[in-house]
């Protein structure tokens, strides 16, 4: 923080700020802290963390209900994300086994409410930022189509 700063600061002591209800009286472009809750831990969500690590400061992320990163990958692919993971020391960003259960958005509070399984256990976690990276073949269901006995005419 600079001088000039300072100075900015010191003149605005005396200003009485007025705010609409629910905003804070702050400057627009102010740090915080940024929760973000990324659902899974798979190929998106290691880049999720990589990524906020390198261009946000106060981050936390990551939920999986798997007991490791990876996702539903397998084999090579798994063995890659784990190493990526250990590489970047992206482990302190996840929170291994706990199952996102359900979230909703809280307008009064400008977060999300999210409902958290771990260990048995249901708990409220709350962010600004979710993001669903639980990827497409972690439920993975697929019927044929019914096909007729009959020949097509």
């Amino acid at each position: 923080m600079g001088s000039n700063d300072d100075e900015t600061r010191k003149a605005f002591e005396d200003v009485e700020i007025r705010t609409a209800p629910g905003l804070l009286p702050q400057w627009h472009s102010q740090p915080m802290p940024l929760r973000i809750i990324h659902i899974g831990a798979g190929a998106t969500g290691l880049c999720c963390a990589y990524k906020m690590e390198r261009q946000l400061a106060n981050v936390e992320l990551v939920c999986e209900k798997n007991p490791e990163v990876g996702g539903t990958w397998y084999e090579k692919i798994l063995q890659c994300f784990q190493g990526f993971c250990n590489k970047y020391n992206l482990h302190k960003y996840i929170k291994l086994k706990h199952r996102v259960m359900g979230a909703q958005w809280r307008e009064d509070k400008g977060q999300w409410r999210v409902e958290v399984e771990h260990d048995g256990k249901v708990f409220t976690d709350w962010c600004h930022i979710l993001v669903n990276g639980s990827g497409l073949l972690n439920k993975w269901k697929c019927e044929p189509p019914a096909v007729p006995n009959e020949p097509l005419s």
